[in-house]
């Protein structure tokens, strides 16, 4: 029954792809005062933007950014409130449009730091991507069953390949099972940083899996009155933090009449460290690695020499006590 609902509300609404982008744990490798995902990887282009990039051409209704709130207030001040749709400016722009006459498409971008309850249990990038489809799921249910993401797309924030190769497969990322990202034949199943599509019913086979396959701080072994009593080793306690994306993923298979795409990238590297970014920069690669035009991202301002922040107005502002007792008066 809540099958065949949810099929009924596709056909009439359309699908709503939620895009993750998991930062919240990762290793921070390069030891700068800020993430490692905020390095530079091009003119006025960082590694964040291009996995923002990747979920615009996608076809993401909305990005959610998984990070920690030491790190947020930067990375939000890179990207912003929101992101446009590269297809709709793309679009408008053939059209003959001008600049002010553009209709545009904007996705807003959504800042989720891990739960205090999962922080050194559970912070691994795979459970990062979880969480991140958990609380777009519930946050989206709050508001209406119409606006709940049926599909979820997944960017990681130190991958580089082109992230324009998406945008072919727009509607297969919407209407297949699945959509893998691969390159010399690996995914993210063979613990590649490449990007993924999955929906919600491998998102409750995920979540389940996991939750199953983990270890807490007790043992069930020893049960006295149906509660554990008897506590693990150091060594074996909070086991899901140390799960790698091929632990998890891997359990993605495919059942009968179901369809999985695989997309080969021409290039591929992970910026895991000093080495693997001096690698990237010193390839011919890096020159085709350019900020996108039509203002995908933060518009840049040659005559400012800054980037102008994307923020949504505030609904708002708290005011003192003082000022309320006075208007009272």
């Amino acid at each position: 029954m809540i099958q065949l609902e949810r099929r009924n509300q596709i056909r009439k609404w359309g699908i709503h792809l939620a895009g993750i982008i998991p930062v919240s744990g990762y290793d921070d490798n390069f030891g700068f005062d800020w993430h490692d995902c905020l390095m530079p990887i091009g003119d006025r282009f960082t590694i964040i933007e291009r996995a923002v990039v990747e979920l615009a051409y996608a076809g993401a209704n909305t990005i959610w950014i998984i990070c920690n709130d030491d790190i947020q207030p930067l990375i939000k001040f890179r990207l912003g409130d929101w992101a446009r749709d590269p297809l709709y400016l793309k679009n408008h722009y053939i059209s003959g449009r001008t600049e002010r006459e553009i209709t545009e498409r904007t996705i807003p971008i959504y800042y989720i730091p891990m739960g205090l309850k999962h922080l050194k249990r559970r912070d691994s990038m795979a459970w990062s991507i979880i969480y991140g489809a958990l609380v777009a799921s519930r946050i989206s249910r709050k508001l209406s069953k119409w606006v709940a993401p049926h599909k979820f797309y997944v960017s990681f924030p130190m991958s580089m390949y082109p992230p324009g190769i998406v945008i072919k497969h727009r509607s297969e990322i919407k209407r297949k099972k699945r959509v893998f990202m691969s390159y010399e034949g690996k995914t993210v199943k063979d613990n590649k940083l490449l990007g993924f599509s999955f929906d919600y019913d491998d998102f409750m086979l995920l979540k389940r899996n996991f939750y199953k396959e983990e270890r807490l701080l007790f043992t069930s072994e020893n049960m006295i009155d149906g509660f554990p009593v008897e506590k693990l080793k150091k060594d074996e306690r909070y086991t899901g933090k140390s799960f790698t994306l091929k632990d998890v993923f891997d359990q993605l298979t495919l059942e009968e009449n179901e369809e999985e795409v695989l997309v080969d990238v021409p290039w591929f590297f992970e910026i895991n460290n000093w080495d693997s970014y001096c690698e990237f920069l010193s390839t011919p690669y890096r020159k085709k690695v350019k900020k996108p035009r039509n203002y995908v991202i933060n518009k840049y301002e040659p005559k400012r020499g800054t980037s102008l922040y994307r923020s949504f107005n505030s609904i708002g502002e708290d005011c003192d006590e003082n000022e309320g007792d006075d208007e009272d008066e």
